[in-house]
């Protein structure tokens, strides 16, 4: 066998006895989604819909792992939902001085003893069965959205003798949700995680009594989801000792080093070098506007550019009050005038010239611009 013929062989060998180790090194495992109560986690006990619901209605909904327990006065709210790994004191503190001194908003919600609850003598009923399938009323008025009641399919509830503390919730006459002002920021506590859970916020009233738990927090406002306690904390700084790569990492740098071998050993130049895309001409974005500004216009599409321009308009004013923006003209603007001070008449009026059927250019152009006066004047009274 010649050079040529053994160089490919001797390769292939070496890939083979590669491709063995890594199977019998590499444990067969399906990766966590993550603890019940993890953002991560989007099994019916998880929270990634809590996450992805108010990153949506625009709070900024952060992750906060693998960082040491501070925090600081960007941060406008902390989410400890069902932690699976323990909390000590020492934490404990550094979030309640948190909360006195920034003003911030702490919720903390568990279904097992936990220091937060401790530490405002709330124990949960140990000897009782848990509430399943049952309706929770409110004990105080919540109107920031307004709601009356929720829904829990299992919760435990609280024991407690403390005075300073308002229960927000009951059931069957017992707390689960019960809120504490702590200096300049305010605590929620809760013993019902299935309320905020996937499956909890499907139930459109746990939502809104999210809201008003979030109600300090402004507009755009940082969240953090405790990770910490969901195995994502700081590891210990490991020993001094050489370097020793995980199995599949290992198994990949093996592959990388086969085949350059065999790039080097039989390889040859393809030809000249191809261009990168960023060193050829491109078409500018407002060329790109402006063609399709033209195709609309000779296509007499002038009813598709105000019906998506209204509903542009509609989402622009229900954004900051998570406002369903699909709803009916009358109904949004009825929505909308519990939020902010505005003048009926005139936005009837424009949603009902953004709503004819094919307008001409010169209606097009009025009503765009009435609507951007309207916006503006509405957003500098803020």
């Amino acid at each position: 066998m010649n050079r040529r013929g053994i160089i490919p062989a001797v390769l292939v060998v070496l890939l083979i006895g590669g491709c063995f180790w890594l199977l019998t090194s590499v444990k067969r495992s399906v990766p966590s989604l993550g603890p019940p109560g993890s953002m991560y986690n989007t099994d019916d006990d998880g929270a990634a819909a809590l996450q992805r619901w108010l990153a949506a209605i625009g709070y900024k909904a952060e992750s906060f792992e693998y960082r040491q327990w501070q925090f600081d006065d960007k941060a406008d709210a902390l989410l400890i939902f069902t932690p699976s790994d323990p909390i000590t004191q020492q934490e404990v503190d550094v979030a309640l001085d948190w909360v006195s001194t920034t003003g911030g908003t702490l919720i903390v919600v568990d279904s097992f003893s936990n220091p937060f609850f401790e530490h405002y003598n709330l124990r949960l009923a140990s000897d009782a069965e848990p509430l399943t399938n049952t309706t929770v009323l409110l004990q105080q008025p919540l109107a920031n959205p307004s709601v009356k009641d929720m829904t829990v399919r299992s919760s435990l509830s609280f024991e407690t003798n403390r005075s300073n503390g308002v229960v927000l919730a009951e059931v069957q006459g017992q707390p689960v949700l019960v809120a504490i002002s702590e200096g300049s920021g305010m605590i929620y506590l809760c013993s019902a995680p299935d309320l905020f859970s996937n499956t909890g916020l499907i139930n459109e009233n746990n939502a809104r009594v999210m809201l008003n738990m979030l109600s300090h927090v402004p507009q755009n406002g940082r969240v953090l989801f405790d990770e910490v306690h969901h195995e994502r904390n700081i590891p210990p700084a490991p020993p001094g000792k050489p370097v020793a790569f995980p199995p599949l990492v290992a198994a990949l740098i093996y592959l990388a080093v086969i085949l350059g071998m065999w790039a080097l050993l039989t390889g040859r130049r393809f030809g000249a070098l191809v261009p990168l895309r960023s060193e050829m001409a491109q078409r500018s974005s407002a060329e790109y506007i402006q063609s399709m500004a033209i195709l609309f216009r000779r296509g007499r599409q002038s009813s598709y550019i105000l019906q998506h321009y209204k509903q542009m308009f509609k989402r622009r004013l229900a954004t900051p009050y998570a406002i369903n923006p699909n709803s009916a003209d009358a109904d949004f603007i009825r929505e909308l005038q519990r939020f902010v001070t505005l003048d009926a008449a005139r936005l009837a009026a424009l949603l009902q010239a953004l709503s004819i059927e094919r307008p001409s250019e010169d209606h097009l152009l009025r009503s765009v611009h009435a609507t951007d006066t309207f916006i503006h004047e509405l957003e500098s009274r803020r």
